[in-house]
This record gives C-alpha cells, sequence and structure tokens, in this order.
C-alpha cells in the first residue's frame, strides 16, 4: 500500500516539492494537519530539524485546529535540548489553549516538571499552578502518576512532608491499578519499575529524606 504523501520518512529536495505541491492543491482547513503530521512522521524518523519547521509553518496558518497540538509538539522537541525554549512553548501553549483540546492532555505536567528541574522561586510558583491545571478530561493512571511525582517534589522543595507523603503514596496507589480499558489493557497503564516504586514507599516512611524518584519520561 502506497504511504501517504504526509507521511513520507525522509525529506529530500525533490520530497519537499511533491508536498508542497500537493499540500497546496489541498483544501485550506486541511492544510494544518498536513504539515503537522509529516512532521510528527519526521520526528520519529529522526529528522527532528524538518519537524520543527512544519511545525511552525502550522502555527502560521490562520483558524485551525491543529496550533495546540504543534505547539506540544515543539514544546516536547525542545525538552532535552532546551528546557527554557520548551518551556516558553508550553507557557504559550497554555495561555492560548487552556481546554487542551487537541493535546495529549500532559502538558502541564510536562511544564511543571520543566519548572521544578529550573527551580527558580518564580518557577516553583508557576509549577503548583501548572500542577493544579484542569486537564480537561479524567486523567488516567499513567498520567496522574507521574502529576503525583510531580507533587512530592514540590513538597520537598516547599518542606512540606504531608505533601510528599500524600503524593507518594496517591502514586503507589496508581500503579497498583489494573487495566481499565477492556479490549486495550495497557492504555493508562502506569509503566514504572521496582527502583521507582522502593523509592515511593521509602518516601511514604521518610517524606523528608528519602530520594525523589527521577522520571525519564520526558515529551
Amino acid at each position: 500500500m502506497a504511504r501517504d504523501w504526509f507521511r513520507s520518512t525522509e525529506w529530500t529536495p525533490e520530497v519537499e516539492a511533491e508536498f508542497d505541491v500537493r499540500l497546496q492543491r489541498a483544501r485550506k482547513y486541511k492544510r494544518p494537519q498536513y504539515l503537522r503530521v509529516q512532521g510528527v512522521t519526521l520526528k520519529r524518523a529522526g529528522d527532528v530539524e524538518t519537524a520543527r519547521e512544519l511545525w511552525l509553518r502550522v502555527l502560521d496558518e490562520e483558524d485551525n485546529s491543529e496550533s495546540a497540538s504543534a505547539l506540544e509538539h515543539l514544546a516536547d522537541s525542545w525538552t532535552l535540548e532546551d528546557p527554557a525554549r520548551a518551556i516558553d512553548y508550553y507557557r504559550t501553549m497554555l495561555a492560548k489553549f487552556p481546554d487542551l483540546k487537541s493535546t495529549s492532555f500532559t502538558a502541564p505536567i510536562k511544564f511543571a516538571e520543566l519548572l521544578l528541574d529550573r527551580g527558580e522561586p518564580s518557577d516553583i510558583v508557576e509549577a503548583d499552578a501548572a500542577l493544579a491545571f484542569p486537564l480537561g478530561i479524567a486523567p488516567l493512571p499513567d498520567m496522574d502518576f507521574r502529576r503525583q511525582v510531580a507533587l512530592a517534589r514540590l513538597g520537598r522543595i516547599r518542606g512540606d512532608n504531608a505533601a510528599v507523603r500524600s503524593a507518594a503514596q496517591t502514586a503507589l496507589e496508581l500503579a497498583a491499578k489494573g487495566p481499565i480499558f477492556t479490549y486495550h489493557p495497557n492504555v493508562g497503564l502506569v509503566d514504572t519499575d521496582a527502583k521507582t516504586l522502593q523509592q515511593l514507599r521509602r518516601l511514604v516512611r521518610f517524606p523528608r529524606l528519602a530520594p525523589i524518584p527521577q522520571l525519564t519520561t520526558r515529551g
């Protein structure tokens, strides 16, 4: 089966030219989606620079429903390479699209994690607000687990042992949950390891001293 023209895994001058021709022929309201999906495909293929260029083009399109996703993709793509830039993209996304429609619904959590990493006094205040940000949906266990670990970090920074203990206990309860969707048993499940669970148990017992788990998932 032929690959969709907006899902190319390589980006040669010829592929780019063909893409632009087809894009101009497409209905205007569909163009942002084609740009965003092509960017996602190239990012997965390892071409993050071109992916970013395509997502920026999404933002240039007027009145489209893909801008929130494009901003989140841009933020995710800069998380490790340039956290400050990622923070700016997350902040812009949350300000412009507070309903989080057409996103992963995890942007407030990812935003808070980066702010806690940076750790400036204003970052801590902003991270607190981000972790209280309404997600627009009932969070799945894996989403809420990530938020609870961030809340434990926030509690540690503020010297709030009760908050650390509560967040760690909640995270453990979330990790213990089984499948919540019969036909998609892995969706929403907490994917963690024995070391992280051990650290969380120690946090419940020693909230002031035990190390906070460092989740490696980003973006």
